[in-house]
């Protein structure tokens, strides 16, 4: 355990995915994302919780995610040893998802869900939309608002963010193929943008084989031969695919944070968005549109971007970097944490994130 003596807490972050606990330090130089420093094997619903919290005894046992068994006996378990528990629920709260498999969810919310996030010592959002949305189904608990972060690790040490003439005249779509995602409302705003100047629309994603079929489908039958459809890209090639476009667009109608938007401010893209996102602040920053889910806005809203000079994209993408940098990259972001974990724990005073 000498691994954590730097963190302000001993603290068990769990996840469901690979049927494992992740027990977390928060790097002593707060530049990087917190580190799993073990892994233990819990099995797909978490049925060994009980034995492994006991043998821990974490300070904070952190759970990101809802509705599962793996959640539920992680939390039973968490209260038995006496640990902070601390639910991060990823959107999992959000109005369109709870309207999938609506009657399933509704049934473990009055079984046991909304008892586990109210007995909570927190819970941790991702933006003041996901916290305002969690207060409307009446949890009045403490809340914490702390942004997702960027993960660097991938970032090609050769990619050097160009000015905006070196740049690809490319609005791009970055991610999953999914009806909330309003693809068709781009495809269809995009139509209606009269001074293309150049500029194509590259969409990089996964998703569903036949959602994708429909959506090509939809560009041949507007005739959009200035629209392309491209495989998913991580790593390396994600980052080199952001800094290559000149303007970024989500046209969401649901999201919890928008992790992708954070990563294009970072390479200095414009950014276009929906008011059904998190991200009302971008129009008060000067860092790009913020639309309602509809087409006739969103092609106002392109033909802007588009019509933008080379000085006025250099100078965004300046301040697009900057505040990317100072606000969803990992220093700040676990100096958060820290402070959060260390309130719980009654080591701290209370952060001004968090709403009591």
């Amino acid at each position: 355990m000498a691994e954590v003596a730097s963190a302000v807490a001993q603290g068990l972050e769990v996840h469901e995915a690979g049927a494992k606990w992740r027990l977390v330090g928060l790097p002593a130089d707060r530049h990087t994302e917190p580190t799993a420093l073990q892994e233990i094997p819990v099995g797909p619903s978490g049925q060994r919780a009980a034995q492994a919290l006991a043998r821990l005894v974490p300070d904070v046992t952190h759970i990101h995610g809802l509705w599962t068994p793996f959640e539920w006996r992680t939390a039973r378990a968490a209260r038995a040893v006496g640990s902070r528990l601390v639910f991060s629920p990823h959107g999992a709260l959000e109005p369109w998802a709870l309207a999938s498999k609506a009657w399933k969810k509704k049934i473990a919310w009055l079984a046991y869900q909304r008892r586990d996030l109210t007995s909570a010592d927190l819970i941790i959002v991702n933006s003041e939309q996901e916290r305002q949305q969690l207060r409307a189904l009446g949890l009045a608990g403490p809340i914490a608002t702390i942004p997702n972060g960027i993960d660097l690790k991938e970032w090609p040490q050769d990619l050097a963010l160009g000015h905006a003439g070196a740049r690809d005249r490319t609005v791009l779509f970055l991610g999953r193929l999914d009806p909330k995602k309003g693809i068709p409302d781009l495809l269809h705003a995009w139509n209606l943008v009269e001074r293309r100047r150049g500029f194509s629309l590259k969409i990089h994603g996964f998703g569903d084989a036949a959602y994708e079929a429909a959506i090509r489908r939809l560009i041949d039958s507007l005739a959009l031969t200035d629209v392309s459809m491209h495989p998913a890209v991580f790593d390396a090639e994600k980052w080199r695919t952001y800094a290559s476009a000149s303007v970024f667009v989500l046209p969401s109608y649901s999201e919890n944070f928008g992790i992708t938007v954070a990563e294009a401010l970072y390479c200095g893209c414009a950014v276009i968005t929906t008011t059904s996102t998190p991200w009302h602040q971008l129009a008060d920053e000067g860092l790009g549109w913020i639309v309602s889910n509809d087409r006739v806005e969103l092609a106002d809203a392109l033909q802007s971007a588009i019509d933008l000079n080379d000085a006025q994209r250099d100078n965004l993408a300046e301040q697009a970097r900057d505040y990317a940098a100072a606000h969803f990259t990992w220093k700040p972001l676990v100096e958060r944490y820290a402070t959060t974990y260390a309130w719980v724990c009654g080591r701290g005073p209370k952060p001004d994130w968090v709403e009591e």
